[in-house]
């Protein structure tokens, strides 16, 4: 089952994943202000990844909760 993933920033996001394990990763891509949806395990490593970039992008310290938190309720879609 596909799980949703909304971008908040105002630039697409992009990362690579090597979701086969044959050394060729794939990339995927949430586009900027968009719903995207992806299935396990793709979903988990593009929302990590998301989540860091908003918080660097931001000038966020990812170290304290509360601001992964926020981060986090802006990204997560509830379906």
């Amino acid at each position: 089952m596909k799980k949703a993933l909304y971008n908040p920033i105002s630039n697409d996001f992009s990362v690579t994943y090597d979701i086969n394990g044959d050394g060729h990763p794939l990339k995927f891509v949430a586009p900027s202000m968009t719903i995207s949806y992806f299935e396990e395990p793709i979903f988990s490593h593009v929302r990590k990844h998301l989540l860091d970039h908003i918080l660097n992008v931001r000038n966020l310290n990812p170290t304290i909760p509360a601001n992964r938190e926020s981060i986090e309720k802006e990204v997560d879609v509830e379906i």
